[in-house]
């Protein structure tokens, strides 16, 4: 277990905690994702083995702020990200969590009435789960998941608006 203290913020206050980095199965993957909006979106993914070393991250960018639902969006958008790194690393077997529960059920179809806004997006990662059988979607609470929020907030900080629509490989 990998012990960390975080800042995690809710309901506009924030709170120090500590928490433990659950690792996969010897030999697993764990690909932690976080969506954030403000002016633009913003997504990441970070890819870890058993050990805790990251293996990989991507991130997305758009200067474009979200259409719908404030973050939930960005959220669906963190988990293509993690999917996309998936394929590209060639993994098979891996878990895969994000902090938005709503966005799991859609992924997991507990979900079936998903609002049409982010319906094609929310069915993209269905089907990229169908594709890889052995994925196990879950939900992580805010505060298990500080690498991938990490990488977005600095993304915040970092991206000027004038970039557009950008991928960064880490």
């Amino acid at each position: 277990m990998v012990d960390v203290t975080e800042m995690c913020t809710r309901n506009g206050n924030s709170i120090s905690r500590i928490f433990h980095w659950e690792p996969p199965d010897i030999g697993g993957y764990k690909i932690n994702m976080e969506g954030a909006t403000s002016h633009s979106t913003f997504a990441a993914a970070v890819v870890r083995n058993s050990n805790g070393e990251i293996i990989a991250c991507q991130s997305w960018f758009s200067a474009q702020p979200v259409s719908f639902g404030l973050s939930i969006e960005a959220e669906i958008r963190a988990f293509l990200v993690g999917f996309e790194v998936a394929e590209l690393l060639h993994l098979t077997g891996f878990q895969i969590e994000g902090d938005a529960s709503l966005v799991v059920d859609f992924i997991n179809g507990n979900k079936s009435a998903i609002p049409w806004q982010i319906r094609p997006l929310a069915l993209d990662c269905r089907n990229l789960k169908v594709n890889y059988n052995e994925a196990i979607v879950q939900h992580v609470r805010c505060d298990a998941n500080s690498v991938a929020h990490a990488l977005a907030s600095f993304l915040f900080l970092m991206v000027s608006r004038d970039f557009g629509s950008l991928i960064f490989l880490c």
